[in-house]
C-alpha cells in the first residue's frame, strides 16, 4: 500500500518532465537554460513546492503565486492521469514499470506538442517502442495480423492525404501503434479516441488535436491489461480464431 504513493509521484513526475520538455521545444528553448521552471506570464522562477506534481497547481488554486495569472490545468491533468496509471501498475514487474514510464512520458510529450500547437516531432515516437513489453501477446506475428496491420497502415496513410482529416503525424503514431501492439489494440485505440474526441469537436465546432485522445486511450488499455491481463488476451485469441 505504501508503494502506491511513490509510484504515483513517479508517474506524475515523468508526465511533468515530458510536459516541460515539450513546452520548451515548441518555443525553441533549451531544457537546461533557464535551469528552473518559471511562470510563462511573469517569468518568475518557481519555488520547490510549486514544482510538486498536482500539489503545486492545487495549492495555488490554479493561479500563479506571484502574478495571479491563470495556470493551464493541462500539465496537472497529464500528471494525474500518469500518476493514477502507475498506481494501477503497482503489482507489475520492474521491467513493466520502466516500459510504462517511457511510454507514458512519450505519450505526454506527443500529446502536449499536439495540444499546444498541433505539432508532432517525428523523432519522439521512438519512445513508443517499449509498447512491445506492455502488449507482448498482441504483437503482429501471424499472417492475418500482419495483413490487417498492412491494410490499416495503407488506409491511414491515404486518410492523411484528405482535407479535414487526420494529420500525417496522427497517422504515423497510429501506424506505429498497430505494428507494435497488433490490430486489436490498434483498432481499440482508434475507437476509444474517436469516442472521446467527438463530443469535443461537436462542442467547439473546429479541428481538434487527436493525439491527446490517442494517448489517453493507450494509457487506459495499458491499465486494463495490468488489471485483467487475461481479458484482452481472450479477445485477441477470439479475433484470430474468427
Amino acid at each position: 500500500m505504501l508503494l502506491m504513493i511513490p509510484l504515483f509521484f513517479l508517474g506524475a513526475a515523468g508526465a511533468s518532465f515530458a510536459n516541460c520538455l515539450a513546452s520548451r521545444m515548441l518555443i525553441g528553448q533549451s531544457l537546461c537554460c533557464p535551469k528552473r521552471s518559471y511562470c510563462p506570464t511573469c517569468q518568475h522562477p518557481l519555488t520547490w513546492w510549486q514544482l510538486i506534481p498536482v500539489f503545486g497547481w492545487v495549492r495555488q488554486k490554479g493561479r500563479c503565486f506571484f502574478c495571479n495569472a491563470v495556470i493551464s490545468p493541462w500539465s496537472t491533468f497529464c500528471e494525474l492521469i500518469c500518476g493514477l496509471s502507475f498506481i494501477i501498475l503497482w503489482n507489475s514487474t520492474y521491467l513493466t514499470w520502466v516500459a510504462s514510464f517511457v511510454v507514458f512520458s512519450t505519450l505526454t510529450f506527443l500529446a502536449t506538442t499536439d495540444y499546444q500547437q498541433m505539432v508532432i516531432f517525428p523523432f519522439s515516437i521512438v519512445g513508443l517502442l517499449p509498447l512491445l513489453e506492455l502488449f507482448p501477446w498482441s504483437f503482429p506475428h501471424s499472417a492475418i495480423s500482419i495483413g490487417l496491420c498492412s491494410f490499416y497502415s495503407i488506409f491511414l496513410l491515404a486518410l492523411s492525404k484528405c482535407r479535414h482529416s487526420l494529420g500525417l503525424g496522427d497517422c504515423e503514431i497510429l501506424i506505429l501503434i498497430f505494428w507494435l501492439t497488433g490490430p486489436v489494440i490498434g483498432i481499440a485505440v482508434i475507437l476509444i479516441s474517436s469516442f472521446l474526441i467527438i463530443p469535443i469537436v461537436i462542442f467547439h465546432r473546429k479541428q481538434q488535436p487527436f493525439v491527446p485522445t490517442i494517448a489517453i486511450s493507450l494509457i487506459l488499455l495499458s491499465d486494463l491489461v495490468a488489471i485483467r491481463p487475461s481479458l484482452l488476451a481472450v479477445v485477441w485469441s477470439s479475433a484470430l480464431a474468427n
